[in-house]
C-alpha cells in the first residue's frame, strides 16, 4: 500500500504520535517522498491551533 503525503496529513490528529516513511519496499521498490512529507508535517505543526508534535520516523532495515 502506498499513500501520498497529502493523504497522510489528512489523517493526523491529536492522537498521532508518529508518521513512518519507507525508503523502498522489497517487492515493488516503492518509496515515500520523505522531503515532501517532512515539509508538510512542519507546515502542519506551525498552525497556531496545533499544540502537539508528530515525529517522522524512518526505520532502517538491513537484509
Amino acid at each position: 500500500m502506498v499513500s501520498s503525503p497529502e493523504e497522510l496529513i489528512k489523517n493526523i490528529d491529536e492522537n498521532t504520535i508518529a508518521v513512518g516513511a519507507v525508503l523502498g519496499t522489497t517487492f515493488t521498490g516503492a518509496f515515500d517522498d520523505v522531503l515532501l512529507l517532512n515539509k508538510m508535517l512542519n507546515e502542519y505543526e506551525e498552525k497556531p491551533e496545533i499544540l502537539y508534535h508528530c515525529m517522522l520516523m524512518l526505520p532502517a532495515l538491513d537484509l
